[in-house]
């Protein structure tokens, strides 16, 4: 069992439907100041910094989050309505620590 913190910096789901029905430019992140909850809570870094827009990954930017260490952490993203996933992209730390996005799972679908 991986026990280790879990840091993301920034999560962003696209969809290319959504794009195309809207007529916008590039792709749309969904994931964008929707609602997050995640496992736990350390170094005052809240799951809300996972979807808030900003690729930094430095974490003196304030826009990173982080669980405790503990067994089987998570972040989950409410998306609030369905869609057609089409592409994850996941920023990690570019100041250090790399390693602490190993090990993780990413789920896209309707689970609680």
């Amino acid at each position: 069992v991986d026990s280790r913190m879990k840091v993301w910096c920034e999560m962003h789901l696209h969809t290319e439907q959504h794009r195309l029905n809207r007529g916008l430019e590039g792709w749309h992140n969904l994931a964008k100041g929707k609602p997050v909850k995640q496992s736990s809570t350390c170094h005052d870094a809240p799951g809300a910094r996972a979807v808030d827009g900003d690729i930094s990954g430095i974490w003196t930017d304030n826009t990173c989050t982080a669980t405790c260490e503990a067994a089987n952490q998570w972040l989950m993203v409410d998306l609030q309505e369905e869609h057609a996933v089409d592409r994850l992209r996941l920023f990690n730390r570019e100041d250090c620590c790399p390693e602490r996005m190993q090990g993780i799972v990413v789920r896209v679908g309707n689970n609680e």
